[in-house]
């Protein structure tokens, strides 16, 4: 049979997702030329591609064939296999609540997994929707977790009485809840958010409950002018640090003359604790040129999985390949998991 688009498309939409060696079987031809096309396919968006692979291959599939993912599930290794069950019972998980190999695989099942970021008074936060769950059910989640761990407002102050009728009444709208449902979660909420043409009453109305305004002329009119100076002292706290790094630190001076033997940049460094753990963003010279690593250099007599593991997340996170740098050694577990479940990690040992 002639292969063309044509035919590989009519194959895909009978029996995809499906990889090359597979269509040469159905098909015939030859896998090269078939790469070629689906490749072509991809490039215009006629064919979608897997992250999930059958030793080099990827699978191709066409758009609203999603749900048929479920079925490749399969290749998955146990750890991802795991938490993609969770994931999908869930729908929704917060990723700072998962341990450290949860996140990791979290990053990995990408066709099943969807980033999303959720902002919140506390800032924006990293959440994992399940990929076939629908808006009005992640948007109904989101609303869950933020009512449970919103606290009862405070019982207006008696000088505000005259007033505590208008915010009774803008406190039962759901301002709160609107925060979370208005952005739709497939997209970015932190960007829906800030359009929203509620947003500036509801945040109004919190300023006005928590900082009621007093009539003029008295001196909680100085109040917002010393809001700058509060908020300049928070930026020089945070600056602060960077400056008082402890280059006398014994462990950090071993690892840098480590360095200088093997002609590795420090490019940043940070002591998470005392002659014990540090990490370091650095560069290596190849023979491409410097490439940039992240390292997590430990002052420990064994490191297991768990160091490991908690490595290539903060690597993931810098999207950065990871060094782990220990004085001691490895356990046999946490080498023989770095083949087939903690990719993108190195081993080095420091003497």
């Amino acid at each position: 049979m002639l292969l063309t688009k044509e035919n590989i498309t009519t194959l895909l939409r009978q029996k995809g997702p499906l990889y090359p060696a597979r269509i040469k079987k159905e098909l015939g031809g030859d896998t090269t030329f078939i790469g070629a096309i689906l490749s072509e396919l991809a490039a215009s968006g006629a064919v979608k591609v897997t992250n999930i692979k059958i030793g080099s291959s990827p699978f191709y599939y066409l758009p609203g064939q999603e749900p048929r993912l479920e079925s490749l599930a399969t290749y998955l290794n146990e750890k991802d296999r795991k938490t993609l069950e969770k994931l999908k019972r869930a729908k929704l998980l917060k990723d700072k609540e998962q341990t450290p190999l949860e996140r990791v695989s979290l990053r990995t099942i990408k066709d099943y997994a969807k980033p999303l970021i959720v902002k919140t008074s506390q800032g924006e936060e990293l959440y994992w929707k399940y990929y076939l769950a629908s808006d009005a059910q992640i948007q109904a989640l989101l609303a869950q977790k933020h009512q449970k761990n919103t606290p009862a407002p405070a019982p207006p102050r008696p000088e505000q009485k005259h007033r505590s009728t208008t915010l009774h009444e803008q406190k039962n709208q759901p301002a709160r809840y609107s925060e979370h449902q208005r952005a739709p979660p497939a997209i970015t909420p932190a960007s829906e958010h800030k359009t929203s043409p509620n947003t500036p009453d509801n945040k109004q109305t919190r300023q006005e409950t928590l900082h009621p305004k007093a009539p003029p002329p008295t001196p909680s009119l100085q109040r917002p002018r010393r809001a700058p100076e509060k908020q300049a002292t928070q930026e020089q706290q945070t600056i602060t640090p960077k400056d008082t790094f402890n280059y006398n630190d014994k462990f950090y001076k071993k690892i840098k003359k480590f360095f200088e033997e093997k002609k590795i940049k420090i490019k940043e460094q940070k002591i998470i604790r005392k002659n014990t753990d540090i990490e370091l963003v650095i560069t290596i010279p190849t023979t491409i040129g410097r490439q940039e690593f992240f390292c997590k250099a430990k002052n420990k007599k064994r490191s297991n999985e768990g160091d490991l593991s908690a490595a290539l997340l903060q690597g993931q996170l810098r999207k950065l390949p990871v060094i782990y740098l220990t004085t001691g050694d490895v356990t046999k577990k946490a080498l023989e998991k770095i083949s087939h479940e903690l990719k993108g990690i190195t081993v080095k040992h420091l003497p």
